[in-house]
């Protein structure tokens, strides 16, 4: 096992007390794959930005501008009134369309996240997104029914729309009230028009993006990231396979 690989198990305590040494191989079992059907580095725009990718930008958007009440409250509006939560589950039903994560597994990140977001945004938010989100993996339970078995349903195809619909506000959420005051620069500049249904602005036509390889880093929360992000890659085929092996 790689030294990246048992750095971050050792961050997914969850994870890596389930994951027999005999299971080791499987952590970087299809990681070039799953990257190039949920991250690819190229895409159809007017299909929207793929979950997987979109997550990143948006939680990098929207990381709180200090650990006051309402630095945390902006971040949580943020968070919490765009598409993150839904791309987030989107990103994770790419992994199990494209046999990355078995139906018990997906149970698992399903309960993880809807905790996370819970203790987010409902009520007055106590912490970022990354230690709620730590704090709900580390309290989630395995499930113990739903399929063990992977399944690639169309393999090599990555369009978003065979895992994914989109509804809602897209992007991150609109900063509002007392809370814009602690915003990088005091207004909600998060909320730009979003990424994740954007066309030619000229023509009116669909346009193809190439994003570059990336090395940004990503929290723990985000496990599938774009082609090139080797350090999140190897996050992918823990989440795809580590998991897969202790359930």
């Amino acid at each position: 096992m790689t030294p990246v690989a048992l750095a971050l198990l050792a961050a997914c305590p969850v994870i890596a007390q389930d994951v027999a040494p005999k299971a080791a191989s499987l952590l970087v079992r299809d990681d070039d794959y799953l990257n190039s059907v949920c991250s690819p580095s190229k895409f159809d725009e007017s299909a929207g930005v793929p979950p997987c990718i979109d997550i990143i930008s948006i939680e990098a958007a929207c990381a709180p501008n200090g650990t006051s009440s309402l630095a945390l409250e902006a971040h949580a509006q943020c968070m919490c009134g765009g598409s993150y939560f839904s791309e987030w589950l989107g990103c994770r039903q790419c992994l199990y369309v494209h046999a990355g994560l078995t139906e018990r597994n997906l149970t698992y990140w399903k309960d993880v996240i809807t905790t996370a977001s819970n203790l987010l945004c409902t009520g007055t938010p106590t912490a970022a997104f990354q230690a709620l989100f730590n704090s709900a993996q580390a309290a989630a339970t395995v499930p113990t029914t739903g399929g063990t078995a992977l399944s690639d349903i169309k393999s090599g195809d990555s369009a978003v729309t065979l895992y994914y619909t989109a509804s809602g506000n897209a992007g991150p959420g609109k900063i509002t009230g007392s809370a814009t005051a602690a915003t990088a620069t005091g207004s909600t500049q998060t909320t730009a028009a979003p990424k994740s249904s954007s066309k030619n602005a000229d023509s009116g036509s669909a346009s193809t993006t190439t994003r570059a390889s990336t090395t940004t880093g990503s929290s723990s929360s985000n496990f599938a990231a774009p082609t090139g992000a080797t350090a999140k890659n190897m996050f992918l085929a823990v989440a795809g396979g580590a998991l897969m092996a202790a359930l």
